[in-house]
């Protein structure tokens, strides 16, 4: 079943990663060109700045960003309080948590993700 742009779905994924804070464009045509950009975060990260998304995956290792949604933390209340548990500036011991979110499908950064967060869980 696809989810359409602007349905809501819930969705379970592995924390591998964000956009870092003050990235070179608000909007991308891909995840390969935020990678060219230097604005994504991976795991290995010298540091972690990221703080208003992370990138989500079905595998805890993942870094190719085909295979990642990104989520968005500061749209709702409830997406402000999963930021306080999910962000990973400060934080890199949160690589690979996992998350479960539920919300709207859409683009964040014109990257595929999850926006106007109305549930989350987190466990690590």
């Amino acid at each position: 079943m696809e989810i359409a742009n602007g349905e809501t779905f819930a969705v379970k994924g592995y924390v591998v990663g964000c956009i870092k804070n003050g990235p070179s464009k608000t909007s991308y045509k891909s995840f390969d060109e935020a990678k060219q950009a230097g604005d994504i975060e991976w795991a290995g990260a010298a540091e972690f700045t990221g703080y208003s998304q992370v990138f989500i995956a079905d595998n805890a290792e993942e870094t190719d960003g085909s295979k990642c949604l990104l989520v968005k933390l500061n749209d709702t209340d409830a997406a402000k309080s999963l930021r306080d548990a999910a962000k990973l500036e400060g934080h890199p011991e949160r690589i690979g948590m996992t998350v479960y979110v539920n919300g709207l499908k859409k683009a964040n950064y014109g990257l595929p993700g999850i926006r106007e967060i109305d549930a989350f869980k987190v466990e690590e």
